[in-house]
């Protein structure tokens, strides 16, 4: 699940994750569709921070549970993912959701944004 995300390009079906290498925005924007907090699903980290801005949700400062993270550009790609606690994220790392630290040591990037919904504070 959150692995594979086909369009159709030149009247050719592609999967534009790869196979679920670039699956990150694909996963967290399909959680945020599920739970009804962004319009749609997105196979971009752009595409999901658009979404996200439209549908209310604010920078914040410091990372907290239920928070989107966004990290920096490593290998021409961001990466996006979930807040878990002060320590823990997961996101899709790379073929599968995983559960790592918030610096992303395995890919060593740096926290770029990170997003709270208002709802959540209720």
């Amino acid at each position: 699940m959150f692995k594979n995300f086909f369009v159709l390009l030149a009247n050719e079906e592609k999967d534009v994750t790869q196979n679920g290498s670039l699956a990150c925005a694909f996963f967290v924007s399909s959680v945020l569709t599920i739970w009804g907090l962004v319009e749609h699903v997105s196979g971009t980290v752009t595409g999901v921070e658009t979404m996200i801005k439209k549908s209310g949700w604010l920078k914040i400062n410091r990372p907290k549970p239920g928070a989107v993270l966004v990290w920096e550009e490593k290998k021409e790609h961001r990466h996006i993912g979930f807040c878990l606690s002060p320590h823990l994220a997961v996101s899709n790392c790379p073929n599968r959701p995983k559960i790592h630290d918030l610096n992303f040591s395995c890919q060593n990037r740096k926290l770029e944004a990170i997003y709270w919904h208002p709802s959540f504070d209720k």
